[in-house]
C-alpha cells in the first residue's frame, strides 16, 4: 500500500497530537505505538518491548496478538530480527513463520535504547519505502517522548533528593547553629555568674550586717535576673523568635556590667586598675542583658590579655551615623550611642586580628572557648550597630560598639569624668 505524502504527515501529526497529549509518556505511550502500527500502517499485529533502567527489558503492550505475550523478558541483544521471530514463535499460531518476516523498529532518542516496536503482517504483506519511513518516524517520535519522560522522572527525581538533602542540611544547621548558641549562653553565663561566689562569701563573713545583707541581696537579684536572661536567649533562639529590642540606657547598662566585673578583677592576681569615663550617649534600641554580657566579655578579654596587670578604660558617648545606602540626602541621620572598653596590654597581632571575630578561635588554648568576641560581634550586628577594633602592638586595645539611636535624648545617668577603681593589689 503506497501512502501519499499528505496522508503520511496527517498520520505523523495524529500520532505527535496523541504522544503530547499523555499525562504519563512512559506508561501510556508504548500502548499507543502498538496501536499506531496496527490502526495507521494495517499491521496485522504489534508489540512493543521496553528497556527498564535496570537494563531488563519485557513487552509492555500488544495490539492483535495474544495477551500472554506482555510482561514476556526478552534479553537485549535479541533486540533486531531475532527478536521478531520469537515473539512470532510465542504468538502461537497468529502468525505463521514464513509468509511474512516481523518488522523491527528500535526506539532510539539521545543515544539510549529505550525498546523497540514489532509489527506483524499477514501473508506476504511487505511494507513500501513510504511506510517504512513513516514507521520510522512513529518510532522516533515515541523514543522522543519517552526519552523525554525518563529524562523528566530523573530530574524529579534529582529534585526530590536535592529537596531532601536540603532539609537534612537545614536540621544540621540549625543544630550547629543552636550548638554554637549554647556554647555562648554557657560562656555569658559564666562571666554573669561568677560574682555570685564573692557575695556568698561576703555574707558568711558578715551574716548579722544589715547593710551588708541587703547590698548583696540586691546585688544577687541583679546577677541572677541577669543569668535568666542570658538563658532566656537560648530558649527563645530554639523557637525562632524574634529578636526583643527596647529603649535602652547605654550608662546605666555599662554601670551594670563593671559592678558584675569587679568580683572578677578581684580575683585577678595582677594590678588591674579600672577606669570608667560616662558621657552622654542617646538612648538606642537593644536587648540590655546582651549589652550587659558584651561589655562584661570585653573587661574579661582586657583582664586576661594582660596576665601582668594593666589600665582598663571603660568610655560611653555619642557619635555621627554613617550614611547608609539608602538614604536621601534629605534625611535627618539620627547619632550614635557608644561604648568603648580599652586596654593598655600588648595589642593584637595583625595575622591574629582578621580572626579575632571567628567563632571558636581563640589563641587560649584549652583555657579558652573562642566565642566570646563571635558573641559581642552577632550581638552588635543583629541590632544594627558597628563594632571597631584599634590595635597597636605593646600600646594596647580598644573595641568600640556603636548603635544608632532611636531618638533624641540623653543618659538617666549623669556623665562622670574619669573615674578609678583598683582591684585591691594598690589601693582599694
Amino acid at each position: 500500500m503506497s501512502l501519499s505524502s499528505e496522508k503520511a504527515l496527517e498520520i505523523l501529526s495524529r500520532f505527535s497530537r496523541l504522544v503530547s497529549a499523555t499525562g504519563a509518556p512512559e506508561n501510556e505511550m508504548l500502548p499507543l505505538l502498538a496501536n499506531a502500527a496496527v490502526d495507521l500502517l494495517d499491521a496485522g499485529g504489534a508489540a512493543v518491548v521496553e528497556v527498564l533502567e535496570s537494563g531488563a527489558a519485557r513487552v509492555v503492550a500488544v495490539r492483535d496478538v495474544p495477551e500472554a505475550l506482555v510482561g514476556l523478558a526478552v534479553e537485549l541483544d535479541t533486540i533486531g530480527p531475532e527478536l521478531g521471530e520469537r515473539l512470532m514463535r510465542a504468538a502461537a499460531g497468529r502468525f505463521v513463520p514464513g509468509d511474512t518476516l516481523p518488522l523491527t523498529v528500535p526506539l532510539v532518542s539521545g543515544g539510549d535504547l529505550f525498546g523497540a516496536l514489532v509489527m506483524f503482517f499477514e501473508h506476504a504483506t511487505q511494507l513500501d519505502t513510504d511506510q517504512l519511513r513513516l514507521a520510522q518516524g512513529l518510532v522516533d517520535l515515541a523514543a522522543t517522548g519517552i526519552g523525554q519522560a525518563v529524562r523528566n522522572a530523573r530530574l524529579s527525581r534529582t529534585l526530590t533528593e536535592l529537596q531532601a538533602s536540603r532539609e537534612v542540611l537545614a536540621r544540621t544547621e540549625k543544630l550547629r547553629a543552636l550548638g554554637q548558641m549554647a556554647a555562648g549562653v554557657s560562656h555569658d553565663l559564666k562571666n554573669v555568674l561568677s560574682p555570685l561566689f564573692l557575695l556568698v562569701q561576703l555574707l558568711k563573713r558578715k551574716p548579722k550586717d544589715p547593710a551588708i545583707i541587703e547590698t548583696a541581696a540586691l546585688q544577687i537579684e541583679q546577677v541572677v535576673r541577669r543569668g535568666v536572661q542570658t538563658v532566656e536567649r537560648l530558649r527563645a533562639f530554639s523557637r525562632q523568635a524574634p529578636e526583643e529590642t527596647q529603649p535602652a540606657d547605654l550608662n546605666l547598662l555599662v554601670v551594670e556590667a563593671i559592678d558584675l566585673s569587679r568580683p572578677r578583677l578581684l580575683r585577678v592576681g595582677a594590678p588591674i586598675d579600672l577606669h570608667v569615663a560616662l558621657g552622654e550617649p542617646p538612648t538606642v534600641a537593644l536587648q540590655p542583658s546582651e549589652l550587659v554580657t558584651s561589655v562584661l566579655n570585653l573587661i574579661v578579654n582586657a583582664v586576661e590579655a594582660m596576665p601582668d596587670g594593666g589600665k582598663i578604660t571603660v568610655r560611653t558617648g555619642v557619635g555621627e551615623r554613617t550614611a547608609q545606602a539608602g538614604d536621601s540626602d534629605d534625611d535627618d541621620l539620627a547619632p550614635t550611642g557608644w561604648v568603648a572598653v580599652e586596654d593598655d596590654g600588648p595589642g593584637i597581632p595583625p595575622e591574629l586580628e582578621r580572626r579575632i571575630f571567628e567563632p571558636f578561635f581563640t589563641t587560649k588554648g584549652d583555657e579558652g572557648t573562642g566565642l566570646g568576641l563571635a558573641l559581642v560581634y552577632a550581638f552588635v550586628q543583629r541590632h544594627g550597630g558597628a563594632i571597631q577594633v584599634d590595635t597597636e602592638l605593646a600600646r594596647g586595645t580598644r573595641f568600640t560598639l556603636s548603635f544608632p539611636a532611636v531618638r533624641h535624648g540623653t543618659s538617666s545617668v549623669r556623665p562622670l569624668g574619669l573615674q578609678e577603681w583598683t582591684n585591691g593589689r594598690g589601693k582599694l
